[in-house]
């Protein structure tokens, strides 16, 4: 593998004695702190929320280091989208019949045809 980098065999034994750098090991723990707290808080936060979290442990570090580390992580956030009503209930206009009247069970195909609301939110989301 020397041969083939074109590196002295030295040079890969130094390496592999050497003690990594101070730098390093402050990525390495930066990376431990960012995946610690990323599911903590079960992938919520991103960059500017993961660097407000960071400065609570005691981190001072800037918010694109911690973008990009995160970026680098594969680690995003998981954006809720935001909520809206899809119709408007305030109309003149008078609501359907309810023909159907919660009897579901017809006697044979193509009596009764209905369908669901998506949009509306329940108490179990």
């Amino acid at each position: 593998m020397c041969r083939l980098l074109a590196v002295p065999r030295s040079g890969l034994y130094a390496w592999q004695r050497r003690s990594p750098s101070t730098q390093s090991e402050e990525h390495w723990r930066l990376v431990r702190g960012i995946v610690g707290l990323f599911g903590a808080h079960h992938g919520r936060p991103g960059g500017a929320k993961m660097t407000r979290l960071l400065g609570v442990e005691g981190w001072s570090v800037g918010k694109g280091r911690v973008a990009q580390r995160m970026r680098h992580l594969g680690r995003r956030s998981i954006i809720r989208r935001a909520w809206g009503a899809t119709t408007g209930s305030r109309h003149p206009w008078p609501a359907a019949p309810n023909w159907l009247a919660r009897q579901f069970r017809v006697a044979k195909p193509n009596q009764a045809w209905v369908s669901g609301l998506t949009y509306l939110r329940t108490c179990r989301g």
